[in-house]
């Protein structure tokens, strides 16, 4: 950044980029990382990728080993601590579960936006925008979808809690793409690394084009 005295135009340096992503992370714990972090890191630029599922409940820390333990399970629990051990079940369950209608589908969005997750991940949303603006810190917010009809509501509500600032739809960069092209398999639709190489292009196309960023550093 540029010093409140520096007379001219800012000196350019390196972009240094801090991954703070955390498997698994909702909105509500992706705020608690970034009030810890932000003191520290003092960012110039603060860019998060949304996804639909950031919108699931935090209720308790999750501990590993309490699904194949067997200590204190009821016989059917058991049962199927011993099955979830076989790699057949495992690939049948994924299978399920990737393959199958998604979690909630048949809900409406007036539903959805009544779940303690929806509403837990739009206050987040607000303070940390809140929280940006307050440090004179540019939120760039990426919304996550392959297409324009998925996820519309919670679309606008996400740019509802972040507005004025960006939230950039990624739908418009899968159009006319081959899915499976771009996900790991059929059964699981998460980025391969072709997916993850062209949401980075868009970014950075975006950053680039904003003014954000410049070439070779920061403006």
């Amino acid at each position: 950044r540029r010093s409140p005295d520096q007379d001219g135009p800012p000196a350019r340096r390196p972009v240094v980029v801090v991954n703070a992503g955390v498997g698994g992370y909702n909105t509500v714990q992706e705020h608690g990382l970034f009030r810890r972090l932000s003191p520290l890191i003092q960012p110039d630029l603060i860019l998060l990728t949304y996804v639909t599922n950031d919108v699931e409940a935090f209720t308790k820390p999750v501990d590993p080993r309490a699904g194949v333990s067997l200590e204190g399970k009821s016989p059917p629990e058991v049962l199927k601590a011993l099955l979830g051990r076989l790699w057949v079940y495992r690939l049948v369950s994924h299978v399920a579960w990737y393959g199958g209608e998604p979690s909630g589908s048949t809900a409406t969005a007036e539903d959805a936006r009544r779940t303690r997750g929806w509403r837990d991940s739009m206050d987040s949303l607000r303070e940390l925008a809140e929280a940006a603006r307050a440090g004179g810190t540019p939120l760039v917010v990426v919304f996550f979808r392959r297409s324009h009809e998925a996820h519309s509501a919670l679309l606008d509500d996400v740019a509802a809690a972040v507005a004025p600032g960006p939230v950039i739809d990624t739908a418009a960069w899968h159009a006319g793409r081959d899915v499976a092209d771009l996900t790991i398999s059929r059964v699981d639709a998460h980025p391969n690394a072709r997916g993850h190489a062209l949401l980075a292009e868009g970014i950075a196309a975006y950053l680039l084009t904003s003014g954000l960023v410049a070439e070779g550093g920061f403006r």
